[in-house]
């Protein structure tokens, strides 16, 4: 049902995800090395975990948002991958967090 819907919706996170590799190489330090391979595998596949993980939230925000019939507007989305990359490139963090997210309205 909506849920199905919900998700039928996703095809927006592209555009976010547009939008986010255009800002992410200004915006967080460490990426454009990621990219000039000056860093080490390890450290690449740490950014990589924590970017996957920061996409996924905001796929739990956009779908939540679409359940209950909001829009998430795409530089909001762009900013709470953003937000979460920080967190989990900060804190090393290797799962997704179980702590509370910021309401998506």
């Amino acid at each position: 049902g909506m849920v199905i819907s919900a998700l039928g919706g996703t095809g927006g996170m592209t555009a976010v995800g547009k939008v986010i590799v255009a800002n992410l190489l200004k915006m967080i330090p460490g990426a454009g090395t990621v990219l000039g391979g000056a860093i080490s595998g390890s450290t690449a596949a740490a950014l990589t975990l924590a970017l996957g993980l920061s996409y996924i939230e905001a796929l739990k925000i956009y779908v939540k948002a679409q359940v209950d019939g909001k829009e998430i507007p795409l530089s909001e989305l762009a900013k709470i991958i953003i937000e979460q990359y920080k967190y989990y490139a900060g804190t090393g963090k290797k799962s997704l967090s179980d702590r509370e997210l910021p309401p998506s309205d």
